[in-house]
């Protein structure tokens, strides 16, 4: 009886083993098939715009105040980034104004920093989507 359930012992793991041997080899096969699907979708953004047309478009939406790059301030200058990833432009742009309401009043003002991102589709030039941020900064007199 001992030799037949040494037997059934050695069938149990060996198919134990063998199943998770079919699991791991289809785990793996699952990996690569989305890791070239991946692959593939960062390689199928294709941008029609450059920046050069994206900082049109903020001139044209009034996004930018200034008609030249040389009249902006290093800090109002707009910053774009190409998302390959998302397939997307992504303009932060900030403005800068001044406040004496609130606790403000109480201090000399308050400079208030607001910071807009726009997100620009690549491939049909529209926004996706616009979030701003306000800073409200105190200017403290030393």
């Amino acid at each position: 009886m001992t030799g037949l359930t040494s037997f059934n012992n050695l069938t149990y793991a060996l198919c134990n083993s063998f199943r998770q041997a079919v699991v791991f080899f289809c785990f793996v096969l699952m990996n690569l098939n989305s890791a070239e699907m991946l692959a593939q979708q960062k390689s199928d953004c294709l941008s029609h715009l450059d920046s050069a047309s994206v900082m049109s478009m903020a001139h044209e939406r009034k996004w930018i105040s200034a008609n030249s790059d040389a009249e902006l301030a290093p800090s109002l200058k707009p910053q774009l980034i190409f998302d390959s990833d998302h397939c997307m432009w992504i303009m932060i742009t900030k403005s800068y104004s001044t406040t004496l309401r609130g606790k403000c009043r109480h201090t000399n003002g308050c400079t208030i920093e607001t910071t807009y991102v726009r997100r620009i589709a690549a491939d049909s030039g529209k926004v996706i989507s616009k979030k701003s941020k306000r800073k409200v900064i105190p200017n403290y007199e030393m």
